[in-house]
């Protein structure tokens, strides 16, 4: 897997978005906006255990707490889904 520098990265792992959406549908029984997320290039920190958990199950490498708190670090803005 090349380096995961954004979350679009982090979504770009998976063949398709749609794949990413049914993947942490099956981990949570929730829908996963991961259109929305790949526009903004953001993923809710409410989401990124379910989002290492499928990542683990295909296989991708670097798909980490780290990597992902990183990146919300450097430069994602909460959307309102993280302030509640």
């Amino acid at each position: 897997m090349s380096t995961l520098s954004t979350f679009r990265d982090v979504i770009s792992a998976w063949p398709t978005r749609a794949a990413m959406q049914r993947d942490l549908f099956a981990e949570t029984g929730k829908a996963a906006p991961v259109r929305e997320w790949h526009k903004r290039n953001r993923i809710p920190s409410s989401w990124f255990d379910a989002v290492i958990a499928v990542a683990a199950q295909r296989g991708f490498e670097g798909v980490t707490y780290k990597v992902l708190t990183d990146l919300y670090k450097n430069g994602a803005t909460p959307v309102v889904e993280d302030i509640i």
